[in-house]
């Protein structure tokens, strides 16, 4: 009888996340497999067109079984209204699971994938005190408390402190724990007895494979000979937003044109305030897309730009994104520090200056005009070939059939 498997995810498909994946390789596996999800609003914050509160709650893809829970939407993400999301959610996801607990329903096992909050890791450990048998893998891709005192979020001690007493509570309720950094796991360590943590990092999806990227024709982001940087993904504050604003700034005299892919709680501040600055290149919004869109973006890109702000936490933080980077062979220009750095420069990849450091990344672009097309292409594909060796999918679904039968 095929292994039965519970996943606990606040993003599901059509959302963008990595638990996409995993989900279809549990499915691909013959495992038999049930998400209990949200309905899908991220990152816009507007319920995704054909879903909705009594549209497609439970939905089958393939042979998976999905579970779309109600909630309130992130709306345009202010801290209040990311609360009630969090909040409405959490509740739905625990009264769901109480009526697998009351009603019987065993699962083998639950995959959890926490991104953010650490709420989402109360429900699996209640059904786990009904049914003890059911093993447990927590992937954890935001630590909590470091990530809430670095964004902001909570500044009181006396909290952050009972967060990390609740994170060290549930932590120890898992069988096995998996980080994506290898800085995450000597952190994770400290609050766990005698449970596995396990170095998972992320791998970019097929469609940013080179050989897929020239299927179809691209949209035009700028028709200028500039070099053109683009950013992609989310545009928040952990991003440093405020770094590439005085960047750009303090690069208006220069050949360059920046092109921003993608969303979030900061993108009208952003654009607004780069309004307000004249440059000699151009400056251009394209919004939130589908990741099948992503790769013709990509393709027009001289230079692909990572930051992320200047916190002992985010220095242990890869972005999933920089995967996406080295995989479609293009070079990378970070304002970044701690692993994410070692990564940038270990595979020869690109230009990387720490967090914040806007005379290094100066520097850094100054260097990058001087290279012509034959340089920036040797960059990228020396980041292909790191992300063949060190990131690849199929090392990953490897690496988590190991842990399946171990467990």
């Amino acid at each position: 009888m095929a292994k039965k498997i519970l996943v606990y995810t606040n993003h599901y498909f059509p959302e963008n996340f990595k638990i996409n994946d995993i989900v279809n390789h549990f499915d691909d596996q013959e495992y038999s497999v049930k998400v209990i999800t949200g309905i899908p609003n991220y990152p816009s914050g507007k319920i995704f067109q054909n879903y909705g509160y009594f549209k497609k709650t439970n939905e089958i893809r393939g042979n998976v079984k999905i579970r779309r829970l109600p909630l309130i939407t992130r709306g345009r993400g202010s801290s209040f209204r990311l609360f009630l999301n969090y909040l409405s959610y959490f509740f739905s996801v625990l009264i769901y699971t109480v009526y697998l607990i009351i009603f019987n329903k065993k699962y083998d096992m639950i995959f959890v994938h926490h991104t953010s909050p650490i709420f989402i890791a109360i429900s699996p450990c209640l059904y786990k005190t009904f049914n003890k048998h059911v093993k447990m893998i927590l992937w954890d891709l935001d630590i909590w408390p470091e990530s809430l005192e670095a964004t902001g979020a909570i500044k009181n001690k006396k909290v952050l402190k009972s967060v990390k007493r609740l994170v060290e509570i549930l932590y120890n309720k898992f069988d096995i724990i998996l980080v994506g950094s290898n800085s995450f796991v000597q952190i994770v360590k400290k609050r766990v007895k005698n449970i596995p943590v396990v170095y998972f990092p992320n791998w970019a999806e097929d469609i940013f494979e080179g050989a897929l990227i020239n299927k179809s024709p691209p949209k035009i982001v700028t028709q200028t000979e500039n070099l053109k940087i683009m950013f992609a993904g989310n545009i928040g504050e952990a991003q440093d937003v405020y770094s590439i604003l005085k960047l750009i700034d303090k690069c208006k005299d220069k050949h360059i044109d920046w092109v921003f892919v993608g969303d979030g709680r900061m993108k009208n501040w952003l654009e607004r305030e780069l309004n307000l600055i004249s440059i000699l290149g151009e400056i251009n919004f394209f919004g939130s897309h589908p990741i099948e869109k992503m790769p013709f973006f990509f393709k027009q890109a001289d230079i692909m730009l990572l930051s992320l702000k200047n916190e002992d936490i985010f220095s242990k933080t890869v972005p999933a994104k920089l995967q996406a980077y080295l995989a479609s062979a293009k070079p990378v220009f970070g304002m970044i520090s701690g692993e994410s750095k070692r990564i940038i420069i270990d595979s020869g990849a690109g230009w990387c200056s720490n967090s914040g450091d806007i005379e290094s990344a100066y520097n850094n672009i100054c260097e990058i005009l001087k290279c012509n097309y034959k340089e920036l292409s040797e960059k990228g594909f020396r980041g292909l070939k790191y992300y063949d060796k060190n990131f690849s999918k199929h090392s990953r679904f490897s690496q988590i059939d190991n842990i399946l039968k171990i467990l």
